[in-house]
């Protein structure tokens, strides 16, 4: 995303640079929760009071952490695997109890 950019914006804080920097990472953010969604299939839910919304997002945000933080231990562990994909692995374990 190189070029020149008009950006209106009431953040009298930020610099510039700083401004488009943050323009820039807006299509990560979301990308981020795009696959948020797809991930744990929350689309489309339509919530009407502001707790439940704020429930939502707080559920889509922990989970894209969560995703973020299996795929950091795969990388770690030097496994070429998506938190996706390892979650389907683990998909099939079942617990059984022996009494």
């Amino acid at each position: 995303m190189d070029g020149i950019f008009i950006i209106k914006s009431i953040a009298y804080d930020l610099s510039p640079r700083e401004l488009i920097r943050q323009y820039k990472n807006l299509s990560g953010v979301e990308t981020a929760f795009k696959e948020i969604k797809d991930f744990l299939h929350l689309r489309p839910i339509r919530h009407y009071e502001d707790d439940r919304v704020r429930a939502h997002v707080f559920i889509c945000v922990l989970s894209y952490l969560l995703e973020k933080i299996i795929e950091k231990r795969m990388r770690q562990a030097h496994l070429n695997i998506t938190a996706r994909e390892a979650l389907d692995k683990l998909d099939d374990i079942r617990l059984a109890k022996n009494q």
